[in-house]
């Protein structure tokens, strides 16, 4: 069990942030916390989506607010199966893909931002002796490029995309992220 208790600040603090967590001294070191990304420590729901909407007519292909809010979260080859009703050649999964990505990296520079708490949590957990990695459907590329905008790297064990691997809910990223924090999943 972990153990939390909150912050005081006194009242003429130039940052009060009442809401901060302060974890007790505790060796967590047998546990982990796997990170997702979107909507865990970052919200880019809205991103993805221009990003997609910038894309996607150049290949024939629209996405709608609601497709968008059905699918954030997947991967683009699971997006794209849903989209065109079967999975997608291997080639224009690729350029779809390739240029999909690059537009979201190109516009989530310079404006992610943390939710709140997030770094302050992951802060704790270090101190703490917590394992942590992100494990998230991200290719790898954008995983990388929120960890320096956010300057969190030197929190986190690992960073593994699931990109490549079967998409959420499907476990498969969450496993490889315990394997590599050299933890049973089960502690995680």
């Amino acid at each position: 069990m972990i153990f939390l208790e909150r912050a005081r600040t006194s009242a003429d603090s130039p940052k009060p942030r009442s809401d901060s967590v302060k974890m007790a001294n505790f060796d967590l070191s047998q546990y982990g916390i796997l990170w997702d990304l979107d909507g865990v420590l970052i919200e880019s729901s809205q991103q993805h989506l221009e990003s997609w909407i910038s894309v996607l007519p150049r290949f024939g292909l629209t996405m709608s607010r609601e497709l968008h809010e059905q699918t954030f979260g997947t991967n683009n080859r699971e997006i794209l199966t849903i989209m065109l009703g079967e999975p997608p050649e291997a080639d224009l999964l690729r350029r779809i893909s390739s240029e999909k990505e690059s537009a979201f990296r190109e516009i989530i520079k310079g404006t992610v931002e943390p939710l709140a708490g997030a770094v302050e949590l992951l802060e704790q957990l270090y101190s703490a002796n917590m394992r942590q990695a992100i494990a998230s459907s991200a290719p790898e590329e954008n995983i990388h490029v929120v960890v320096e905008e956010l300057h969190i790297g030197g929190y986190l064990q690992a960073l593994v995309s699931g990109h490549d691997l079967p998409a959420k809910p499907d476990p498969a990223v969450y496993l490889e992220a315990a394997r590599q924090i050299e933890l049973d999943p089960g502690a995680c």
